[in-house]
């Protein structure tokens, strides 16, 4: 009796697929046209997640700091992925899109409000560069940012 449905990781490669019911087709091994649902066949499909730390956490220094961290990621042949960023911030919250609080303080010694921005420099097929920007003025930092890549459809 062949398997209708078949979710898994087969040799490296993960498969999610559903044959038609009396078809004969053991799912693991069916071809998209054989099934009613394919892993191909969803619109997006995410292949990487992870944190980026800032490389300046923590600091209260009250001069404009930008500096972008790159890291390695597995190459799935993707060169233009949608890229999904939830920033966290220094009380180890996620906040979307961004935190713009005000805070208490002076010119002379800053502000403690969290003003900081995190943007996207750019993604290949196997590194993803981005930007952590802390404004002159500004005492709080980014934690860093978690970041989902995912196969457009």
């Amino acid at each position: 009796m062949a398997r209708r449905c078949y979710i898994g990781n087969d040799g490296g490669v993960f498969k999610f697929r559903i044959t038609p019911r009396g078809s004969g087709v053991d799912a693991r091994y069916a071809a998209v046209d054989q099934c009613i649902f394919h892993e191909d066949m969803l619109f997006t499909q995410p292949y990487w997640m992870g944190f980026i730390p800032c490389p300046f956490a923590g600091s209260t220094a009250t001069e404009l700091i930008r500096e972008t961290a790159t890291v390695s990621i597995p190459d799935y042949g993707v060169s233009d992925p949608i890229v999904l960023m939830y920033p966290k911030n220094v009380a180890a919250q996620n906040c979307f899109p961004r935190p713009a609080s005000y805070g208490t303080g002076n010119d002379q010694d800053g502000y403690s409000s969290e003003s900081w921005t995190i943007g996207l420099v750019g993604v290949t097929t196997n590194s993803l560069s981005i930007e952590f920007v802390k404004p002159f003025r500004s005492i709080r930092s980014p934690l860093g940012c978690y970041v989902t890549l995912m196969r457009r459809g």
